[in-house]
């Protein structure tokens, strides 16, 4: 009882120092939403978190299984070590001469999932937040919604990062449902999983980008923004390989129109693309083909050992160019449609479903009452986000055989996805559509 007490006593004060945070720090004060609304939707990202927190505690019960329990669990072999042996926990935070039997005797072996059962040339992400949670316990003693708060400030800079880049190129206010409410983002991005940092340093990402396309970085962001692609790099690889193929390609061809912006896009996705499928030659080990082939072999295994109730039919990946090719198809249909709200009774999918279904009725929207003076001003940042969402939507679904999974990993994409469709659709043609149909009489006068 007393435990609840001091937990809830820790995570009413962390909350409401980010809350003053929020009220004083500059980066938060912007035009486009007020910082009293940041606050509300603070709040609101850390009643998702508990609610994630209570769903998984007591309902999926099997604390061994459920990601926002595994690594929180682990960081506390590390974080024990800075009792016992303070340059041990030093040693595994910063990864420096950590990598010898030692260390795997004492700490790593204690842990469940600092090792994967299916280890690859790919990066270990899980290490990263087992480190991010060593150090949050400095200030949560332990207490797991103090990890939640931590991590809802940390997504909500991120998302707000993006939403300054947004906001500054389309001065609508469907911006913020956009970037800030769309369920799947609100939900899967405000727990104790990967999906909180790597929206934090994404946004931090994109934003410094747009500032030194304008020359006006300062060195500190600089170096926050090497500490970022570092963070992005270890924990989502795949989301920052896109997003740097959007970025340079948009540097290049943000300054014309027409169909010099789509070639020029096409030109860099497709060397860079090239660059990547020969990697193998330049760092044996990593054929990228190879590894996407294994890992949607492993996903299948994994999901049937444990019996995933939202395992959907995939067709098995052969690790060469054409095989990818035939698969775009099925893999983009995948990251966009799944799931569909009518195949299951659980809340869950039916929520995801729907979310869907808005989604295509929003580009449904976009293309019925589409801008026309778009590719005349926005079209390079509309191919940013067609490419970065296409390309992270296509290695998802070439390697996801469950649609729940597919809804969490996709989020980083999906402002990207509805940003885009904000620019392509005109809000006057709606606004006169509607005008028409709330009042025919006075249209037929």
């Amino acid at each position: 009882m007393v435990h609840s007490i001091s937990g809830g006593l820790l995570v009413l004060g962390y909350t409401a120092i980010f809350i003053y945070l929020i009220y004083k720090s500059p980066f938060f004060g912007m035009n486009g939403v007020s910082r009293r609304t940041l606050s509300g939707i603070f709040l609101l990202k850390i009643g998702a978190g508990i609610a994630m927190w209570a769903l998984y505690t007591y309902y999926y019960t099997d604390r061994a299984v459920a990601d926002i329990f595994k690594f929180f669990d682990d960081s506390k072999v590390m974080y024990d070590a800075l009792w016992k042996e303070p340059g041990d926990y030093f040693k595994m935070l910063f990864g420096y001469q950590n990598d010898n039997e030692y260390f795997n005797k004492n700490y790593y072996r204690v842990m469940m999932n600092w090792y994967r059962e299916y280890e690859s040339s790919v990066k270990n992400d899980a290490h990263t937040l087992i480190r991010f949670n060593a150090v949050v316990r400095l200030f949560s003693f332990g207490h797991y919604n103090v990890h939640t708060v931590f991590l809802c400030f940390l997504s909500l800079t991120g998302l707000t990062a993006i939403f300054k880049v947004f906001y500054s190129k389309a001065q609508s206010p469907l911006v913020v449902g956009a970037v800030f409410l769309i369920p799947s983002v609100l939900f899967w991005g405000s727990g104790v999983l990967k999906e909180g940092l790597l929206f934090f340093g994404l946004g931090i990402i994109v934003l410094n980008y747009f500032k030194i396309l304008e020359s006006r970085l300062k060195w500190t962001e600089i170096i926050l923004t090497l500490f970022c692609l570092l963070l992005v790099f270890y924990l989502k690889f795949y989301v920052l390989a896109v997003m740097l193929i959007s970025m340079i390609a948009y540097a290049w061809a943000r300054k014309e129109i027409g169909s010099k912006v789509l070639i020029k896009y096409a030109v860099v996705s497709a060397a860079i693309i090239a660059l990547g499928l020969n990697l193998h030659h330049i760092i044996p080990g990593y054929n990228i083909l190879e590894l996407l082939a294994v890992k949607q072999k492993d996903f299948i295994g994994m999901t049937t050992a444990v019996e995933a109730g939202s395992l959907i039919k995939v067709t098995k990946l052969e690790p060469n160019f054409w095989g990818f090719i035939k698969n775009a198809p099925e893999a983009l249909y995948h990251s966009l449609c799944e799931p569909w709200f009518f195949t299951s009774t659980k809340p869950f999918i039916v929520l995801a479903g729907l979310e869907n279904l808005f989604m295509l009725l929003c580009a449904v929207a976009a293309l019925v009452f589409f801008r026309k003076k778009w590719k005349d001003t926005d079209q390079p940042l509309v191919l940013f986000c067609l490419f970065f969402v296409i390309q992270l939507f296509l290695l998802i679904g070439w390697t996801t055989v469950v649609s729940g999974a597919i809804v969490r990993y996709k989020i980083p994409g999906t402002p990207f996805l509805f940003f885009m469709l904000i620019l392509m659709l005109d809000m006057d043609k709606v606004r006169r559509r509607f005008s028409i149909i709330a009042s025919p009489k006075k249209e037929l006068q």
